[in-house]
Protein backbone atom coordinates (compact mmCIF):
# COMPACT_ATOMS: atom_id res chain seq x y z
CA UNK A 1 0.00 0.00 0.00
CA UNK A 2 2.72 2.22 0.62
CA UNK A 3 4.71 1.45 -2.29
CA UNK A 4 1.30 2.93 -4.72
CA UNK A 5 0.84 5.88 -1.77
CA UNK A 6 4.26 7.36 -3.25
CA UNK A 7 3.97 7.78 -6.21
CA UNK A 8 0.41 8.84 -6.11
CA UNK A 9 1.90 11.90 -3.51
CA UNK A 10 4.99 12.83 -5.84
CA UNK A 11 2.07 12.99 -9.16
CA UNK A 12 -0.16 15.41 -6.90
CA UNK A 13 2.87 17.70 -5.54
CA UNK A 14 4.07 18.03 -9.36
CA UNK A 15 0.70 18.60 -10.70
CA UNK A 16 0.45 21.35 -7.46
CA UNK A 17 3.68 22.56 -8.17
CA UNK A 18 3.03 23.10 -11.89
CA UNK A 19 -0.57 24.60 -11.68
CA UNK A 20 -0.51 28.86 -11.18
CA UNK A 21 -3.38 30.43 -9.57
CA UNK A 22 -5.30 33.14 -11.40
CA UNK A 23 -3.54 36.17 -9.76
CA UNK A 24 0.35 34.64 -11.24
CA UNK A 25 -1.11 34.08 -14.87
CA UNK A 26 0.29 36.18 -17.75
CA UNK A 27 -2.42 38.44 -18.96
CA UNK A 28 -1.76 39.50 -22.25
CA UNK A 29 -1.75 43.45 -23.24
CA UNK A 30 -4.80 45.17 -24.33
CA UNK A 31 -4.73 45.81 -28.45
CA UNK A 32 -4.79 49.75 -27.86
CA UNK A 33 -7.85 51.41 -29.62
CA UNK A 34 -5.89 53.70 -32.20
CA UNK A 35 -6.05 51.60 -35.32
CA UNK A 36 -2.48 51.13 -36.83
CA UNK A 37 -1.69 51.33 -40.20
CA UNK A 38 -1.04 47.98 -42.34
CA UNK A 39 2.31 47.24 -43.27
CA UNK A 40 4.33 49.43 -40.69
CA UNK A 41 7.65 47.78 -39.36
CA UNK A 42 5.95 46.14 -36.36
CA UNK A 43 8.52 45.74 -32.98
CA UNK A 44 11.73 46.36 -34.82
CA UNK A 45 14.01 45.98 -31.13
CA UNK A 46 13.03 42.58 -30.63
CA UNK A 47 15.81 40.61 -29.74
CA UNK A 48 18.52 43.91 -29.25
CA UNK A 49 19.60 44.12 -25.99
CA UNK A 50 18.88 46.45 -23.45
CA UNK A 51 22.45 48.08 -23.35
CA UNK A 52 22.05 49.71 -26.50
CA UNK A 53 20.35 52.85 -27.69
CA UNK A 54 19.33 52.61 -31.11
CA UNK A 55 17.18 54.89 -33.44
CA UNK A 56 14.83 53.04 -36.07
CA UNK A 57 13.60 55.20 -39.06
CA UNK A 58 11.19 54.57 -42.01
CA UNK A 59 9.78 56.10 -44.51
CA UNK A 60 7.36 55.48 -46.97
CA UNK A 61 3.74 56.37 -48.83
CA UNK A 62 0.32 55.75 -47.74
CA UNK A 63 -1.36 53.99 -50.58
CA UNK A 64 -4.56 52.13 -50.87
CA UNK A 65 -5.85 48.73 -51.53
CA UNK A 66 -8.42 47.64 -54.06
CA UNK A 67 -10.94 47.62 -50.92
CA UNK A 68 -9.87 51.74 -50.52
CA UNK A 69 -8.46 50.65 -47.35
CA UNK A 70 -4.73 52.44 -46.48
CA UNK A 71 -1.69 50.97 -46.19
CA UNK A 72 2.24 51.79 -45.34
CA UNK A 73 4.52 51.09 -48.34
CA UNK A 74 8.32 51.06 -47.61
CA UNK A 75 9.46 54.02 -50.26
CA UNK A 76 12.93 54.51 -51.10
CA UNK A 77 14.06 57.91 -49.21
CA UNK A 78 17.29 60.45 -48.71
CA UNK A 79 17.62 60.11 -44.40
CA UNK A 80 20.26 62.91 -42.96
CA UNK A 81 20.55 62.89 -39.11
CA UNK A 82 22.17 65.88 -37.34
CA UNK A 83 23.14 65.73 -33.47
CA UNK A 84 20.69 68.89 -32.69
CA UNK A 85 22.01 69.85 -28.61
CA UNK A 86 21.79 73.63 -28.18
CA UNK A 87 20.43 74.17 -31.80
CA UNK A 88 17.48 75.17 -33.61
CA UNK A 89 17.80 73.42 -36.94
CA UNK A 90 15.55 74.05 -40.31
CA UNK A 91 15.75 72.78 -43.44
CA UNK A 92 14.87 74.91 -46.11
CA UNK A 93 14.70 72.76 -49.28
CA UNK A 94 15.17 68.94 -50.06
CA UNK A 95 18.21 69.77 -51.99
CA UNK A 96 20.03 71.41 -48.67
CA UNK A 97 18.93 68.08 -46.86
CA UNK A 98 19.98 65.56 -49.41
CA UNK A 99 23.60 67.33 -49.55
CA UNK A 100 23.39 67.25 -45.83
CA UNK A 101 23.16 70.48 -44.83
CA UNK A 102 21.00 71.73 -42.15
CA UNK A 103 20.46 75.98 -41.10
CA UNK A 104 21.05 76.63 -37.58
CA UNK A 105 18.76 79.60 -36.78
CA UNK A 106 21.20 80.07 -33.08
CA UNK A 107 24.28 80.40 -34.80
CA UNK A 108 23.21 81.72 -38.15
CA UNK A 109 25.13 78.98 -39.61
CA UNK A 110 24.81 76.02 -41.90
CA UNK A 111 25.55 73.00 -40.56
CA UNK A 112 26.76 69.90 -42.40
CA UNK A 113 26.11 66.36 -41.53
CA UNK A 114 27.99 62.94 -43.02
CA UNK A 115 24.94 61.04 -41.57
CA UNK A 116 23.45 60.61 -45.02
CA UNK A 117 21.73 57.17 -46.23
CA UNK A 118 20.73 57.57 -49.77
CA UNK A 119 18.32 55.10 -51.20
CA UNK A 120 17.08 53.53 -48.42
CA UNK A 121 12.89 52.99 -47.08
CA UNK A 122 14.72 52.02 -43.79
CA UNK A 123 17.46 52.62 -41.49
CA UNK A 124 18.99 52.16 -37.78
CA UNK A 125 21.12 53.64 -36.30
CA UNK A 126 22.91 51.80 -32.88
CA UNK A 127 24.72 53.74 -30.36
CA UNK A 128 24.21 57.12 -30.58
CA UNK A 129 24.77 59.34 -27.86
CA UNK A 130 22.17 60.43 -25.53
CA UNK A 131 20.48 63.84 -26.89
CA UNK A 132 18.74 65.29 -29.25
CA UNK A 133 18.90 64.76 -32.77
CA UNK A 134 17.37 66.39 -36.01
CA UNK A 135 16.31 64.05 -38.64
CA UNK A 136 15.09 64.94 -42.30
CA UNK A 137 13.51 62.58 -45.07
CA UNK A 138 13.70 63.60 -49.02
CA UNK A 139 11.06 61.37 -50.91
CA UNK A 140 12.85 59.65 -54.59
CA UNK A 141 12.15 61.00 -57.36
CA UNK A 142 10.29 57.94 -58.63
CA UNK A 143 7.07 58.05 -57.23
CA UNK A 144 4.04 59.09 -58.51
CA UNK A 145 3.02 62.21 -56.04
CA UNK A 146 5.27 64.04 -53.71
CA UNK A 147 8.79 63.77 -55.95
CA UNK A 148 11.36 64.61 -53.29
CA UNK A 149 8.76 65.99 -50.53
CA UNK A 150 10.90 66.51 -47.64
CA UNK A 151 9.90 66.32 -43.90
CA UNK A 152 12.14 66.79 -41.10
CA UNK A 153 11.41 66.19 -36.84
CA UNK A 154 13.67 65.96 -33.75
CA UNK A 155 13.61 63.59 -31.36
CA UNK A 156 15.78 63.15 -27.67
CA UNK A 157 17.39 59.60 -27.17
CA UNK A 158 18.31 58.44 -23.76
CA UNK A 159 21.41 56.30 -22.95
CA UNK A 160 20.22 52.91 -24.12
CA UNK A 161 16.61 54.47 -25.33
CA UNK A 162 15.06 52.35 -28.61
CA UNK A 163 13.44 54.81 -31.08
CA UNK A 164 11.13 53.97 -33.76
CA UNK A 165 10.14 56.63 -36.02
CA UNK A 166 8.10 56.48 -39.25
CA UNK A 167 7.31 59.31 -41.68
CA UNK A 168 4.43 58.17 -44.19
CA UNK A 169 3.72 61.08 -47.00
CA UNK A 170 -0.19 60.70 -47.98
CA UNK A 171 -1.23 61.26 -51.33
CA UNK A 172 -1.92 64.90 -51.11
CA UNK A 173 2.58 65.54 -50.71
CA UNK A 174 3.58 67.85 -53.31
CA UNK A 175 6.75 67.69 -55.41
CA UNK A 176 9.58 69.74 -54.02
CA UNK A 177 7.27 70.55 -50.81
CA UNK A 178 7.79 70.51 -46.81
CA UNK A 179 5.36 68.54 -45.50
CA UNK A 180 4.29 67.97 -41.57
CA UNK A 181 6.29 65.23 -40.00
CA UNK A 182 2.73 63.78 -37.87
CA UNK A 183 0.59 64.45 -40.89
Amino acid sequence: MKRQLIPFCIFILCMWACDKSASEQETSPTPEKTEQLAGLPRDPFYGIPDSMSILDISVGIIVYDPYKKPYFQSEEATIVIWPSEGRHLTVKNAEQAMAGYAYDEVRDTNVYSGNIAAKHARIAYQDLRPGRYFIAVVLNDKVDVGKRAYSTTEIELAQFGKIAIHKAFDEHSKNEKFEAWNK
